[in-house]
Formats: structure tokens, sequence, C-alpha cells
């Protein structure tokens, strides 16, 4: 039905691609049914999508009148019909002994290039994974093979459209997405725009919130995308489900989305509901949120690099980055990721507009992470000092307290005598917090100086692991 545009000539094309006999007068489906009600037979139509509706009525009414006949359709899109059963078309496995690596290998054959198999098959294996397992992106790939070796296409996938494209044949990956993609409406190519921005997949409530409707409207607008093969539903025991694209439909997406000027928007949108997020995982300052915080920010890791990314080039998104990438100390902390943290803020901080609460906690986490990070000393005791300037203009509050608190673990000696009197007030200035840190310091610098006192200190981090419930016990334990 490839050349089908007009969905009332698809029965009057049925009947001439299968030379039945249409009576004068007679419609052309009814013209079907009475060549096929006493025949077996299986009839294949192939280049539904663009036809599903029209396609949907004729099938329907066939099979309906035709006990012996199925319909075995090709379609990126749904028929929708009662009688219709689903079967997915997976991609290829792309193991370096699945059948996408074999297919590969076979097509260069056949083009008379030689790629020796000890030596090429991790590198096919790579390509064939980035292409997603797209057959015809195989096709395509081996076709440049006959210049190009597997690990410079690889690296070509930047411009994978341009690269897996065949001139001769009129045949482009690119052409093929755009096939699909000119039979949505303009709701669905919005919400898959807005998708392309998440590296790794979206739950349906980070894209509810990036789509900006509410969580049923996303149901269904992903449902319908779903049976128009162009999204991919993930599944995994104990995680909520993700909504994901193919890298390959991805670039096409993006790429749409910058030309309608959009693209901007989408990032906007991603970097906001990244926000959102770790303010519900982690807590507003990073000491409080889910029963397991870091787990959470570990399967948002891309997402959050991400946002990161785009938070330097997008106006006003450097000062989002900055409250999120401080927000996140535990994370790169726990995570032995300082240094990342350390480079990011550098980046982040010079380019954002942030009251002066903010600059000292940035400032305080910098050389928090830095002593971390094992950056030197001179350079740790810099930005120390750097805070603590900052740190003085900061009127008595909670939130001053925990920049303190910041400084103090970045530049901790257990052999300051002063130190202990300081950790003592920072204890209690904030007695129920969910981050233990004052108190896991107070028992360090008391295990130097005041042994004797040391297991009561102990003992007050185990009574608040119990009373504030699980993040706290796993803090207590680290």
């Amino acid at each position: 039905l490839s050349a089908v545009r007009d969905e009332l000539l698809v029965a009057s094309a049925m009947t001439a691609s299968l030379d039945v006999l249409v009576p004068p007068g007679t419609p052309p489906t009814d013209a079907l049914v009475d060549e096929f009600r006493t025949r077996d037979a299986l009839v294949v139509v192939d280049n539904c999508e663009h036809d599903v509706a029209a396609l949907g009525r004729v099938a329907a009414a066939v099979l309906a009148a035709c006990p012996s006949v199925q319909v075995l359709a090709t379609s990126r899109e749904h028929l929708a019909i009662g009688a219709e059963r689903v079967i997915v078309i997976e991609p290829l496995p792309t193991e370096s002994d699945g059948a996408g690596v074999e297919l590969f290998f076979d097509r260069v054959g056949r083009l008379g290039v030689e790629l020796p198999d000890v030596v090429w098959r991790r590198s096919v294996t790579e390509l064939c994974v980035a292409l997603d397992g797209l057959p015809l992106a195989f096709e395509l790939a081996a076709g440049r093979a006959t210049v190009l070796n597997p690990t410079e296409i690889l690296d070509a996938l930047e411009e994978r459209f341009e690269v897996l494209r065949d001139s001769d044949e009129g045949v482009s990956l690119d052409r093929t997405i755009a096939w699909s993609w000119d039979l949505l409406n303009d709701e669905e190519r919005r919400a898959l725009r807005r998708l392309s921005v998440f590296q790794s997949g979206a739950t349906l409530d980070a894209a509810a919130a990036v789509f900006e409707l509410d969580r049923w409207s996303t149901l269904n607008l992903v449902q319908q995308l779903s049976r128009k093969s162009l999204v991919t539903i993930r599944h995994t025991v104990d995680h909520p489900t993700r909504v994901e694209l193919l890298d390959t439909i991805r670039h096409f997406v993006l790429a749409r989305a910058e030309e309608v000027g959009s693209l901007g928007r989408c990032r906007d949108a991603h970097l906001a509901w990244v926000d959102r997020f770790t303010v519900d995982a982690l807590g507003e300052h990073g000491d409080a949120g889910l029963d397991d915080p870091l787990a959470a920010v570990d399967a948002e890791r891309h997402e959050l690099r991400n946002a990161l990314d785009h938070a330097q080039t997008s106006p006003g998104g450097a000062a989002v980055g900055v409250r999120i990438a401080v927000r996140c100390f535990n994370w790169w902390r726990g995570r032995s990721t300082a240094p990342e943290g350390v480079a990011r803020l550098k980046r982040l901080i010079p380019l954002a507009a942030l009251d002066v609460e903010d600059r000292v906690s940035a400032a305080a986490t910098v050389a928090s992470l830095a002593r971390i990070a094992a950056v030197p000393d001179a350079e740790v005791d810099a930005l120390v000092a750097d805070a603590h300037r900052m740190l003085e203009t900061v009127p008595p509050s909670a939130e001053r307290d925990r920049m303190e608190l910041r400084l103090v673990e970045a530049e901790f000696d257990d052999s300051d005598p002063t130190l202990g009197a300081q950790l003592r007030r920072l204890v209690e200035v904030n007695p129920s917090s969910d981050d233990l840190t004052a108190l896991h310091l107070l028992t360090a610098w008391t295990i130097a100086n005041a042994p004797d006192e040391a297991p009561a200190v102990a003992a007050r981090i185990a009574r608040e692991s119990r009373t504030h419930g699980a993040p706290c016990r796993a803090h207590a334990r680290e």
C-alpha cells in the first residue's frame, strides 16, 4: 500500500493487486468478500501505516465473512480491530555472536569487502549496538564499508543520517523515520520532541512533568506513540516503567526540534524537572528526601549530567545547575565522583547569578568536595578561605549552619582544640537532621581528643539513626 495515498482506494488497490473481478456497481470490499468467502488463503498487506483505518475496515469485513482467510499486515501502527493479534518485531540482537553482527558481516561480504573476524568483530559489535539493532541501518552502514572501516563509521555517527544513506538507491534512514513522523499529529510530535532530551528514557512522572501534562494524559499519549512503534516501553522489577526512544529515532527528533526552534525550551523543561526531582530525592538542602536517596539519583544519573551540561548554556540555567550540584553533595561523595562535582561547580558558579547564601553554599560545597577529591591542599585552603570570607556576610540561620558545617568538613582537623565546641554547637542547632555529618565529625574529633567521651557521642548517632529512619541508618553505617 506504499503508493496508496487515498484511504478510499485501499480496497480497490487490493482487488487490483489480487486480480479480483469487481462487477459494476459493487463496492470493492464486497468483491473481496465474495472472492475469499470459500477460499483458504493468507493475504499479505505491506506498508499499512498511512492507511490503517481504511485497511482495518476492509480486513474486519473480510475476516468476519471469510472464516478460512487470514490477513498478515506489516505496519508501524496497529490496525485496532477486534481480530488483531499484534506481533512486535524487535531490533536484531547486537551481542558479538548475535544476528545483527552476523547480518553486517554478511552484507559487507556480499559487497566484496573483507573484514577479518578476529580483527573487526569487536568494532562491528559496537557499531551494531550504536545502530540500535535496526536491519536497514546495518544495510546502509555496510554500503559505507566499501570506503570506511567499521570504527570510522562508528566515529561518523554524530552525523548518522548523512552516513546512513544510499544515494544511488534513494534510500536513507532519516527518510524511513520521516515516513512515520509525517503521520503524527502536532501533540504527538511535541511529546516526542520533549522526550528526545532524555538520554536514558523517562519515567511516566518525568515525562508528564516535561510534557506539561497530567499523568493520565501522558499515559494515553505514550500509549499512542508506542502503538506507532516510535517509543519503547521498558519494564523492570522494582523500578518504575521507563519510556525510551531508540538512539537513532532520538537523533532524528532532536534535529526536528532544532529545526522548529523548540530544542532550547525542551531542554529547559528537562532541567526544571531534574531540579524538582533532586529536591524530592535528596531534600532541598541535600539532607533529607527518599528512603534511599543515592539509589534514586543513581537511576537518573544520565539525566542529572545531561541537565547540568545544558545548565551551562541556558539563560538563567547556571543558577539552577549550581543548586542541583550543591544538593547532590552526598551523591558526589557517596559515589566517589567528588572530582566531577568539583569540576561541574567550578564551571557553573562563574556563570550563575546567585544570591549570597547560594554563593556561599556553593563555595563551601566545592571546598569540601575538593578535599574529598584529594585536590592539592593549597587549592582547598584557598577555596575554604574564600568561602569563609563570604560566610561572614550571612546572618545567623539554619542555612548558615549548614554552610559552616560543610566548611568544617572541608578543613576538618582533629588536632584543632577549638573544633569540639564548634561541632557540639552545630549538632545542637539541628539535632534531628537526617544528615548526621556533624555527629560523625564530632565522634572523630572526640576519639582523638577525649576518647572517654567517644562512646556517648557514638551512641547519639545510633539513637538519631533509630529515630529518623532508613536514610539516617544508612548514613550511620557509613
